[in-house]
């Protein structure tokens, strides 16, 4: 009997697939599959042949929406940047990249803080500016649950989940679906951050058709695109000043007359944006002076 599912979890060739009640069943591939350059990957919508009340055998893939390479996934649409307002202090300059990466691969990005207890003032602070930009911003923390507006959005969608470590991801997927699946861990004293407790990617069954995933070791993102323009294009505070510039080849960092610095000095844009887009901006003009050395 054949039935299509979706791939939750590639344990050394050994797929788990679940239906769309939930069922899992534990299958192998066909032998042309394994071939295949593009492979299996977790969050892959596939047919198999059902074998026996839990087990089968994985006969094609259908076609992907989307595919990421760190993690190496299928299918995901929307991306939770998840920061903690304290305890580790917020990483704006690894929030804007991962929002940024988000835009350039075609996900739907929003952003939870959690932790928010800690310091309600910021938490405020901090959700306004975003939610200015504009992202979807939500508060997460003992005294605002975040679980069903949260739900409520990834309905329908495989979302994954991402952010520095310690900031409460795996915490924060354990309350969505509702289970203590992923491990959780404290922050070290000692550096001031959190240890990576997710090891392999995973999807979690959050409700029919909705499925949410951690990122195992997504402390950092190397990926830049190929052109710098982009990386304006991918801030969407700066959209609106794009092509208002002076000149026309106008990077927005040492050009005169630029209309995203005049945004920056009126406080359209905020200045931390900003300098998360000039961190990027010469981290990727170093990169492409370093291919000429």
């Amino acid at each position: 009997m054949e039935q299509k599912g979706i791939v939750t979890r590639n344990q050394n060739g050994y797929f788990t697939v679940s239906d769309s009640h939930g069922h899992e069943y534990t299958c192998k591939s066909r032998g042309r599959l394994k071939l295949e350059s593009s492979g299996i990957l977790v969050g892959d919508y596939v047919s198999i042949d059902v074998l026996t009340e839990t087990t089968g055998m994985i006969i094609s893939v259908h076609p992907r929406k989307t595919t990421l390479q760190r993690p190496h996934v299928a299918n995901v649409t929307h991306l939770i940047a998840v920061m903690a307002v304290a305890q580790p202090e917020p990483n704006l300059f690894l929030l804007d990249r991962i929002l940024m990466m988000a835009e350039k691969q075609g996900l739907d990005p929003l952003i939870c803080w959690t932790k928010v207890d800690l310091d309600h003032v910021k938490a405020k602070r901090l959700t306004a500016d975003y939610a200015n930009v504009p992202y979807i911003t939500l508060q997460s923390g003992y005294d605002q649950p975040v679980r069903e507006p949260l739900l409520a959005i990834l309905q329908g969608h495989i979302s994954v989940c991402c952010g520095p470590s310690g900031v409460g991801k795996s915490t924060l997927i354990n309350h969505l679906a509702q289970t203590d699946t992923l491990r959780t861990q404290s922050v070290s004293s000692k550096i001031g951050r959190g240890r990576n407790t997710t090891r392999h990617a995973k999807l979690l069954r959050l409700a029919p058709d909705t499925f949410i995933m951690d990122t195992p070791g997504f402390a950092s993102l190397s990926y830049l695109p190929r052109e710098v323009t982009d990386i304006a294009a991918r801030f969407r505070d700066f959209v609106p000043y794009l092509g208002q510039c002076r000149f026309g080849d106008c990077r927005h960092l040492k050009e005169p007359h630029c209309a995203v610095k005049g945004a920056v000095e009126s406080g359209a844009i905020l200045q931390s944006r900003y300098d998360s887009y000039q961190a990027l901006a010469e981290e990727w003009l170093e990169k492409e002076r370093g291919r000429y050395r």
